[in-house]
C-alpha cells in the first residue's frame, strides 16, 4: 500500500488555532491537547487510507474522533496527495466558509 502524504492550507492553522483556544479557555487543556491527539491519529489514518465519505464535489470527511469536527480534505491519488482544507464544527456549513 502506497502512503500518502497530507498537506494543510493556511487556513488549517487558524481553525486549528480557534479549537484550541476555545477549549484551553472553556473546557481545559488536557481537552486542547486530547483535541490536537486526536486530530494527528486522524492525519496518520488519512496517509493509510484517505478515501473516506465525499461529502460535496470532491471534498471529503473525516471526524475527529469523539469530538464534533469534521476534516474537510481532497485527495489526490496521482499524487498520493492529501490536502486538508479546513477542521470545521459539525454545526457549521462549510459552504459558508468556502466556495465550492
Amino acid at each position: 500500500m502506497h502512503h500518502y502524504q497530507t498537506k494543510l492550507l493556511p487556513t488549517v492553522e487558524n481553525d486549528l488555532d480557534e479549537i484550541i483556544n476555545y477549549y484551553t479557555i472553556n473546557v481545559g487543556v488536557h481537552i486542547a491537547a486530547q483535541f490536537l491527539d486526536e486530530f494527528e491519529q486522524q492525519l496518520q489514518t488519512l496517509k493509510r487510507d484517505p478515501f473516506f465519505q465525499t461529502r460535496y464535489n470532491e471534498v471529503r470527511c473525516l471526524a475527529v474522533g469523539k469530538f464534533p469536527f469534521l476534516i474537510h480534505y481532497t485527495a489526490d491519488e496521482k499524487d498520493k496527495m492529501v490536502w486538508i482544507h479546513g477542521v470545521i464544527h459539525t454545526s457549521r456549513n462549510p459552504t459558508d466558509k468556502w466556495i465550492y
